[in-house]
């Protein structure tokens, strides 16, 4: 229990070293920032789920969050699970899958439930 209360400790940590945006010129992107920043770990957090949660409409959203913050917001939400992913293997001794449920990468958590039910772990 100690050792996931010292990730969820680095989690925050990182959460908090969140890129701040150049120059807004939009409050959609703030309002999608907040939100990132809100929810970086959480499952639930897609650039769709993120144009809804923020209201925001118009296929030019993730042209101006690039401008603001020199990301695409799938990309910004990408580079800082991989931070604190990377944080995280330096700086506690949990293992990978625990790393990257902790992250949400749901992707490398799919793999591994595949091969291990196929008996490939």
């Amino acid at each position: 229990m100690r050792k996931y209360k010292r990730i969820e400790e680095k989690l925050n940590d990182q959460r908090a070293k969140l890129k701040e945006p150049k120059e807004i010129n939009y409050t959609g992107i703030e309002r999608a920032i907040r939100c990132i920043r809100k929810n970086l770990f959480a499952k639930k957090l897609t650039v769709r789920w993120l144009k809804e949660r923020c209201r925001i409409n118009g296929g030019s959203f993730a042209t101006k969050f690039a401008k603001s913050t020199g990301f695409y917001p799938k990309e910004f939400i990408l580079y800082h699970r991989i931070e604190a992913s990377k944080r995280l293997l330096k700086e506690t001794d949990a293992t990978i899958t625990v790393i990257a449920v902790s992250v949400a990468f749901l992707i490398l958590t799919r793999l591994f439930v595949k091969r291990s039910r196929a008996g490939r772990v």
